[in-house]
C-alpha cells in the first residue's frame, strides 16, 4: 500500500541523486579553488559505487582513495568503499574487484534499515495503543454481526467504550422554525399550554417538563430520566433485556466458533431501535415523547469454560441510549379543563418562532444480563 512505502523511507534512488548532488556541489568548489577534474570523476564514481556497486567499480580513482585512507560510505548505515569493504577471502574470480560485496553490504544495510522503520512503526503504534486489549483473530476485519452492532473481538475482559450510532430524526417534524407569521391566536395557545403544563406538572412530571421546554424557544437538547422511564414502561424494559441477551448469546456462539481459549470482549453499539410508548403504557411518556428510538451501548464478555465453570458464560454490560425529536406533528392534544390545546396548534406555535421542537436524549445506568450455554 502508498502509506507503507511512505513508512520504510527513500529507495535506492533518492540516495543516489542527494549523493551525486552533494559531490557534484565539493567538486565544483574543489574545482575553483584549483583542484584538477579528475578528482570530481573520482568522487562522483566512488558516490555510485558506494550506493549500489556496479561493473567497472573500483578502478577509477582507487588509488587516489587508497592514497588519502578515506573510508566514508553514503548515508548512515556505515557502508564504505568497496576496498575498506571487502572482506578477508573475498573471491577473486568474480571480476568486480571487491564491487560484489560492496552491493551485498548496501542491499543488507538497506534491508536492515527497513526492519528499524518497521520495529519503530510497531513501536509508535504499541505507543498509541497503551493498556488497550490485543484484538483476537482476524484482526483488524469486519464482524459478521457487525450490522447487529457487534465488534471484533479483543483478547481481556473489557474494550474501550463504544459510542451511539449517530442518529437522525425519523420524521420532518412541524416544518421549518420561524418560517410564517406570528398573531394573536398564537400567543393565546403558548399561554393556555403554558398554564396545561403547570397544572399537570403533579401527575405528567415527564410530559410537562418537555413541553414547558418547548415553549421555552431554546431548541436545545434536553436530558430525560431514562431510568424511570424504564421503569415506568416495563414493556421497554422488556426490550431491551431481550436485546442483551440476544447479543450476549450471538457474541458466545462466535466466540466457540474461533477456539477462543481465554476471555474475549466485544464492543457493543446496536442499531437504532423504535419503540412508541401508547397512552396504555404510560400517560405521562406518551406525551412526553410517545414515540422514541433507542440503541444499547456498551460490550459483551465471554468467558470459555474452566475448572469450576464447565459451561461457555457471557456478560453483556450496556447502557440504553435514548434519542427523540420532541415535535407536535398529529394525533395528540392535550385537555386542560374546559381547553382543549391540539397537536397542530402547538405545531404552530413552532413555525410561528414562538416555541421550538429539540432533541429528547438520556442514557440509563449500566446494567449487566449474564448467560450460560
Amino acid at each position: 500500500m502508498p502509506a507503507a512505502r511512505r513508512d520504510r523511507g527513500a529507495g535506492s534512488v533518492e540516495y543516489v541523486g542527494v549523493v551525486v548532488l552533494a559531490v557534484v556541489v565539493v567538486g565544483l568548489v574543489v574545482a575553483a579553488a584549483g583542484g584538477a577534474a579528475s578528482a570530481v570523476t573520482a568522487g562522483i564514481e566512488r558516490a555510485f559505487c558506494s550506493v549500489g556497486g556496479g561493473t567497472g567499480c573500483g578502478t577509477a580513482g582507487e588509488a587516489d582513495a587508497a592514497g588519502s585512507g578515506d573510508s566514508g560510505g553514503a548515508g548512515d548505515d556505515g557502508a564504505g568503499a568497496a576496498p575498506a569493504a571487502a572482506p578477508a577471502g573475498a573471491d577473486d574470480d568474480t571480476g568486480g574487484e571487491g564491487a560484489g560485496a560492496t552491493q551485498g553490504e548496501v542491499a543488507a544495510s538497506d534491508a536492515d534499515r527497513r526492519d528499524t522503520a518497521r520495529d519503530a512503526r510497531g513501536s509508535r503504534r504499541d505507543d498509541r495503543r497503551g493498556t488497550d486489549p490485543v484484538p483476537g483473530p482476524p484482526p483488524g476485519t469486519l464482524n459478521p454481526d457487525e450490522t447487529l452492532g457487534l465488534g471484533i473481538a479483543f483478547l481481556g475482559e473489557s474494550v474501550s467504550l463504544a459510542e451511539p450510532p449517530s442518529w437522525e430524526p425519523v420524521d420532518p417534524g412541524a416544518g421549518a422554525y420561524a418560517s410564517e407569521d406570528s398573531g394573536v391566536d398564537d400567543d393565546a395557545t403558548k399561554f393556555a399550554a403554558e398554564a396545561g403544563a403547570n397544572t399537570l406538572s403533579g401527575a405528567w412530571p415527564n410530559a410537562s417538563r418537555n413541553l414547558l421546554h418547548f415553549l421555552g424557544n431554546s431548541g436545545e437538547p434536553l436530558e430525560q430520566d431514562v431510568d424511570a422511564l424504564l421503569t415506568d414502561v416495563p414493556a421497554l424494559a422488556t426490550e431491551y433485556q431481550g436485546l442483551q441477551d440476544e447479543m450476549g448469546v450471538t457474541a458466545l456462539l462466535q466466540a466457540q466458533e474461533a477456539g477462543f481459549t481465554e476471555p474475549v470482549t466485544y464492543p457493543l453499539s446496536t442499531p437504532w431501535s423504535g419503540f412508541y410508548i401508547g397512552q396504555g403504557l404510560s400517560d405521562d411518556w406518551f406525551y412526553a415523547m410517545g414515540g422514541i428510538q433507542w440503541s444499547a451501548v456498551g460490550e459483551v464478555t465471554v468467558y470459555p469454560p474452566t475448572a469450576t465453570e464447565p459451561a461457555w458464560t457471557y456478560e453483556t454490560t450496556t447502557s440504553f441510549v435514548l434519542r427523540d425529536q420532541y415535535n407536535w406533528d398529529g394525533g395528540k392534544g392535550v385537555t386542560i379543563g374546559p381547553l382543549e390545546v391540539t397537536d397542530e396548534q402547538l405545531a404552530e406555535l413552532h413555525r410561528a418562532g414562538v416555541a421550538q421542537e429539540f432533541t429528547a436524549t438520556g442514557e440509563s445506568a449500566v446494567t449487566s444480563r449474564k448467560g450460560t450455554r
